[in-house]
């Protein structure tokens, strides 16, 4: 698969080939306004492998939340007094989900 832009042989009326853009590619050119661009986006995300993907959605929204300041790195850390003193066991797994700088504020 990949995101390559795909391109077909049509034959034309004198029964020559000429490259012509695959509709499914979603160029601008197309006359779908951008639909199928979208579909091509979301069909190669559908077409990651499960663990895969889950794990990269995790992985960003994780980052955004931070860099959106909705969540401090420092709730996410490893912390095995936390995780096994007050239960925070969200820690085994959200320390593997933030990829970023600590906002030091």
């Amino acid at each position: 698969a990949g995101l390559a832009r795909s391109v077909c042989v049509s034959v034309d009326a004198v029964g020559r080939g000429r490259p012509k853009e695959d509709a499914r590619a979603g160029s601008p050119a197309s006359a779908d306004g951008g639909k199928m661009a979208y579909h091509s986006l979301r069909q190669e995300y559908m077409d990651i492998p499960l663990v895969t993907r889950a794990y990269t959605t995790a992985c960003l929204l994780t980052t955004a939340a931070v860099q959106l300041e909705l969540i401090t790195p420092f709730q996410l850390y490893f912390n095995p007094d936390l995780i096994f003193r007050h239960y925070q066991i969200w820690r085994l797994i959200t320390n593997f989900l933030f990829f970023g700088p600590d906002r030091k504020s």
